[in-house]
């Protein structure tokens, strides 16, 4: 089985927060026409997934549909 090294989970996430931020900024930029209010709510939004990213996982790990056991030789 294929499994991610440490350094390519580490930049996907990078990447993705990226991606996120630039969107998230755009939209409320878009939405607010305050570059203020833009960088308040995007600081304010990226915090707050951070945690329900965070819940999200561990829900996840409670839920054993789709995982099996990998034989460690």
């Amino acid at each position: 089985m294929h499994h991610d090294k440490r350094n390519r989970s580490i930049t996907k996430a990078i990447t993705y927060r990226i991606i996120s931020i630039m969107f998230d900024s755009t939209l409320a930029f878009l939405i607010t026409q305050s570059a203020e209010k833009t960088f308040i709510l995007v600081v304010i939004s990226n915090i707050f997934s951070i945690f329900m990213y965070f819940a999200h996982e561990r829900v996840w790990n409670r839920i054993p549909w789709g995982k099996h056991s990998i034989d460690c030789k």
